[in-house]
């Protein structure tokens, strides 16, 4: 579905794409050493910015973390253990306001599914390094 201007334009009102990042999530995103932002969920709206033909703004901010961070954290200390079972599952989300078209929100859902089964989120997983994630299946 390519971006006609009606929905580049419910999507980009300021005419860039405002994402929202969560440094608190280091599975999906960090800092750099030069403090910029990167990771999965940056590599996300980029390719989103791309797909509308837009520059991407970015709006940082911490959140609390998850268990893969735990597991690596144990696994430099001796003596600490989790849980293997799964007792919440970490759901990365697009959204766009309420009061946006429904064509936004079909798009936006056309292109978190395009992007899982084009393998891109999981290059982006490997190319950050991140293990023990994995790829949601197909909606």
């Amino acid at each position: 579905m390519s971006p006609t201007p009606a929905l580049r334009s419910a999507l980009t009102p300021t005419g860039k794409l405002r994402a929202s990042i969560n440094l608190g999530n280091p599975i999906l995103a960090g800092r750099d050493a030069d403090g910029n932002p990167y990771g999965v969920s940056v590599d996300l709206a980029g390719e989103l910015a791309r797909a509308l033909g837009v520059e991407l703004e970015l709006a940082v901010f911490d959140a609390a973390g998850v268990k893969q961070q735990l597991e690596q954290d144990a696994a430099q200390a001796d003596g600490l253990g989790l849980l293997n079972e799964r007792f919440m599952v970490i759901r990365q989300a697009m959204g766009t306001p309420k009061t946006r078209s429904p064509e936004a929100m079909a798009f936006l859902a056309a292109f978190v599914e395009r992007m899982k089964a084009s393998g891109f989120v999981a290059r982006a997983l490997q190319r950050h390094g991140i293990q023990g994630a994995s790829v949601a299946p197909a909606a």
